[in-house]
């Protein structure tokens, strides 16, 4: 009622400026007819930061204040009477709710055998499920449901009886991690338009960034919440009903084994008491407290939920930005730091993004914009793509930042390093008659995330940038040399490059005369065909290979890794193929080959990467193999070595301050052993790291090196004498 209200008003009042805005081709606002291309800074809003920067030459700002028109009505006119552009960002927090935080992996306490006083912080929270699980099996001992006095946890738990156990907790709380698109969306919501009716911009504003405000992640497919709100429970028994008509199917989907719900609204209540990985086979209805058992591997239950969170704050933005619009006449965008935001849907009505270059180095700031900049060359309609945050590093000239994030598609950037306000205004003093920007924009090549590591944000040949996306991909092991993926935007479609010199490859294809090798700019490459093989020089530069049907696979990549199953096969007979179906399995593999190289190298590789480890004098050891760690849980990772990393979850520091995993070691060779260790680690704890065999303890590692995959690298401990 009150948004149609104050569009109503805003339209009777004449408060729309008479202005006409739209994103073109190359994601540059045009504004009346010309570019607009800020070089600007951030600033807080208030009059004094306005006037000063203004004094000092700044012609555009992004000013940070707060949804409920504090200090609008002020900074506008400032701006009005400097004659300085200016964006809008809202800073203040979005609306949140209560809703069950479910992360088993995070709120656990383990190795509970004996009753036991458990004294946890638990900030935001009201109160919490507690339930104690058996170790081995799984099973629940017993659950409570307990207040959080003082945001504390404070309770006795007893096993009962004398095995180990697990505690797991979901707290209630009114968290970042739980975004409110229902009666807290509502009151924000009318807040932001009531400020926007009551302080209308004037004619040098150009938008607003973040009409969500701080807003810890929009829901998407990791979200781990579940609110316990009456309208949350009505709204979404409402779509369950449409989606699946009865309860009995309701239930089914769900994998709930009982009769005792009566309702789509009982359905509606209830929260999966489970991760990916960790956590019980129970539902938990918040509202009784009852636990019921559920499939969680057949169970829907998440995917429903997350389809729900994610449609509703969907529709819910979607129509408030529409009427910010109609209020302002002019654009609106999101900051995207992350996969999970709302433009990527292209459902919102947003017209950009508007990236944070956290960092000071230009390639972390170019590797901090990339997400902002892949989501925003994907969008359905044109979006404008601007940065903020920008902070260079002394030494580092602003102009040499600019014009490399404009390279990657920027085409809007705002300082929030004060001391470079004069070198700003003179920047964009400079730049102010050069529009050439809005005439071009870049190539993307996109590499999915399973790929970064060879692949990263890069200006290659020709305008293209490679880039990140979320989209599915594969990334490919063709053994040292070369690289690949699957273009995560076209099955048919795979991208190989040389990681030292030109060379000539011989990829092996299922129909040669189907396929198509392109240049990074299009252009086709010359090939020779030789049988079922296709022979052309392969660049430094990533090259296409279209038409292929499953992946194109180096003839001698497929020849090395055989060879090594033949030795592995010969000289480790007994290590490698005790039972001897690992030599009929190979043999089944290389006779594939012939009419299915993709799939045929892709299964010899994954036996080779599963038996060296059987016969080589190294120990390889994977997260996995922890006999026990307090990390939180084994989670995936596109790009590691076994696709999985043991991640820190837990909410709760030990006892002892550390974080640890105990591993075998069985050294299959005696002697000396360099110990060397996989992980991604702030740079700040490096020296805190330390790795014990035995009695001796080795650390802190050597600076790493090797970096690949999502932020990985190579730490060296040292040698240590094995027998």
């Amino acid at each position: 009622m009150l948004t149609c209200l104050l569009a109503t008003l805003a339209i009777s009042n004449n408060l729309v400026p008479k202005i006409t805005w739209t994103v073109n081709e190359n994601r540059t606002l045009i504004w009346n007819g010309k570019p607009y291309l800020p070089v600007g800074m951030e600033c807080d809003g208030s009059p004094d930061s306005i006037n000063k920067l203004a004094e000092s030459g700044v012609r555009d700002l992004l000013l940070n204040l707060p949804a409920d028109g504090s200090g609008w009505k002020d900074a506008f006119a400032a701006c009005e009477a400097k004659g300085v552009r200016y964006v809008l960002t809202i800073n203040s927090l979005g609306p949140v709710q209560d809703a069950v935080i479910v992360d088993p992996a995070g709120y656990r306490v383990p190795d509970i055998t004996r009753k036991t006083r458990v004294d946890l912080l638990f900030p935001e929270s009201s109160e919490t499920l507690a339930v104690l699980a058996s170790v081995r099996d799984g099973s629940v001992r017993w659950s409570a449901r307990f207040p959080v006095v003082e945001s504390r946890f404070n309770q006795v738990v007893d096993p009962l009886v004398e095995m180990a156990h697990t505690l797991l907790l979901y707290p209630i709380a009114k968290s970042h991690e739980a975004p409110d698109f229902f009666e807290g969306f509502d009151d924000y919501r009318d807040k932001l338009l009531l400020a926007f009716k009551s302080n209308p911009p004037g004619p040098n504003y150009r938008g607003l960034t973040d009409p969500l405000g701080s807003l810890g992640q929009f829901p998407g497919e990791s979200s781990q919440f579940v609110p316990v709100s009456s309208t949350y429970r009505t709204e979404f028994a409402a779509w369950l009903e449409v989606k699946y008509t009865s309860i009995a199917t309701a239930c089914k989907s769900w994998g709930l084994a009982t009769n005792d719900f009566k309702s789509f609204v009982d359905i509606a209540s209830l929260a999966p008491l489970w991760s990916d990985i960790r956590g019980v086979q129970n539902v938990w209805d918040t509202r009784s407290s009852r636990l019921y058992l559920a499939d969680r591997k057949s169970s829907m239950a998440w995917r429903d939920i997350r389809t729900f969170l994610r449609s509703t704050a969907i529709s819910r933005t979607r129509d408030m930005v529409s009427t910010i619009k109609t209020l302002t006449g002019a654009p609106v965008f999101a900051n995207v730091d992350d996969w999970d935001n709302p433009v990527k849907s292209g459902q919102c009505g947003l017209d950009g993004v508007c990236a944070s270059t956290v960092g000071g180095t230009l390639n972390s700031m170019i590797r901090n914009v990339s997400v902002a900049v892949s989501t925003g060359l994907q969008c359905d309609k044109p979006a404008w793509i601007c940065a903020r945050g920008l902070w260079p590093q002394d030494g580092m000239s602003l102009e040499d930042t600019v014009s490399e994030l404009e390279s990657i598609g920027v085409r809007g950037f705002f300082v929030a390093d004060p001391k470079r306000a004069a070198e700003a205004s003179k920047l964009a003093e400079s730049r102010a008659s050069d529009d050439s920007s809005s005439q071009w924009t870049i190539k993307p090549l996109y590499y999915p995330l399973s790929a970064s590591g060879p692949a990263s944000p890069t200006h290659l040949a020709g305008g293209v940038w490679w880039l990140p996306t979320s989209d599915a991909g594969r990334r490919f092991d063709f053994g040292p040399g070369l690289e690949g993926y699957q273009d995560p935007r076209s099955s048919d479609t795979f991208v190989v490059w040389s990681t030292s010199l030109p060379r000539e490859v011989q990829f092996r294809v299922i129909d040669p005369k189907s396929i198509q090798v392109l240049a990074l700019d299009g252009s086709p490459v010359t090939f020779k065909i030789k049988k079922k093989d296709i022979i052309f020089v392969l660049s430094t530069t990533p090259m296409l290979i279209k038409g292929a049907g499953e992946a194109p696979v180096p003839s001698d990549a497929f020849e090395e890794a055989a060879n090594s199953m033949t030795i592995l096969l010969t000289a480790f007979e007994n290590l490698a193929n005790a039972n001897g179906g690992e030599q009929y399995a190979f043999g089944e593999t290389v006779r594939s080959f012939e009419n299915s190289p993709g799939s045929s190298y892709a299964t010899l590789r994954a036996q080779l990467n599963r038996l060296v480890p059987k016969a080589a004098p190294y120990l390889w050891i994977s997260c996995s193999r922890a006999t026990k760690h307090n990390f939180g849980e084994v989670s995936s990772s596109p790009g590691s070595a076994s696709e999985t990393v043991l991640t820190v979850k837990s909410r709760f520091t030990p006892e002892n301050g550390v974080f640890s995993a105990e591993f075998p070691l069985s050294p299959r060779v005696p002697g000396t052993h360099e110990i060397w260790l996989s992980a991604r680690v702030p740079k700040d704890a490096w020296d805190k790291m330390r790795i014990q065999c035995g009695e001796r303890i080795l650390g802190p590692p050597n600076p790493p090196v090797s970096y690949y995959g999502d932020g990985f690298a190579w730490f060296s401990f040292g040698d240590i004498e094995l027998s």
